[in-house]
């Protein structure tokens, strides 16, 4: 699968997780944060922002990200990042 679709995808998930399960959504506000992917051999990533149970999402680095998910090349992420499929 596509990088860019599967960092696009999580944010998503994760709205629509918040959606159907309330417990999930409680979670959710638990933390404000902001986490960030991004690959060491490219300046490119997505960062997501949880902030009062609210999910926001960006393409590009974060100037002050909380966590960063460092990943060594693209091939390494999308295997990582890809659900297995039955």
């Amino acid at each position: 699968m596509n990088l860019s679709l599967l960092l696009w995808g999580i944010p998503q998930a994760m709205r629509a997780a918040a959606r159907v399960y309330p417990a999930y959504a409680d979670r959710l506000k638990e933390r404000n944060l902001v986490a960030q992917f991004r690959l060491r051999d490219r300046p490119e990533g997505r960062w997501i922002q949880l902030d009062g149970g609210k999910v926001r999402t960006g393409k590009g680095l974060h100037q002050r990200p909380d966590l960063t998910i460092h990943f060594k090349n693209r091939e390494i992420a999308e295997g990582f990042l890809t659900p297995p499929f039955d």
